[in-house]
């Protein structure tokens, strides 16, 4: 048979035409793939929306990426979030979010966020650290709890616990250049 129905009123299964439906008291899948629950159980969660090429790995549970292209969300990143743009990447760093922006990175800095911004990277081991936006900041090498507000080309590095850089072009923190 090329269509059936099994059940009545509101509580049924049917399928036909390549769609399938089911409804009981607390629970309707629609035809068009929309599901309607309460008190619904998600154990394992990872969902991925926009335009294409958007990823999370299956060790990255309960994570989120809301839209835009080529962004992931891998290497065990728990609760973590990519809002959109394009070419983000969250790797290792678990309860962690990339706002939205371009070519963002957050690695191996769990509770850390970029707001946006292009090529701006927080990495190796700078945990609750921000970067609010701007163009190709950096909080590098251990130097967690830092903030950069915004600006270009400012940094953060090397052991700078608890430091700020609030915007500007050029600014440098920590031993070494920037």
């Amino acid at each position: 048979s090329s269509t059936f129905f099994l059940g009545s009123g509101n509580t049924f299964v049917s399928g036909g035409n390549g769609n399938i439906e089911i409804s009981s008291s607390n629970f309707h899948l629609q035809s068009d793939g929309n599901i309607t629950a309460s008190k619904i159980l998600i154990s394992d969660a990872r969902i991925v929306g926009g335009t294409a090429n958007n990823a999370i790995s299956n060790n990255s549970r309960f994570s989120f990426m809301g839209g835009g292209d080529n962004n992931s969300i891998t290497n065990k990143s728990t609760s973590s979030l990519v809002g959109g743009g394009g070419g983000n990447v969250i790797n290792n760093s678990s309860y962690t979010a990339i706002a939205g922006g371009f070519s963002g990175s957050v690695y191996d800095s769990p509770y850390s966020f970029a707001g946006g911004g292009q090529s701006n990277t927080i990495s190796t081991g700078s945990d609750w650290s921000f970067i609010g936006g701007g163009l190709s900041n950096r909080i590098n090498d251990t130097s967690s709890y830092s903030v950069i507000a915004g600006g270009r080309y400012n940094s953060i590095n090397n052991y700078s616990y608890f430091s700020a850089i609030l915007g500007g072009t050029d600014n440098y923190i920590g031993s070494g250049s920037g």
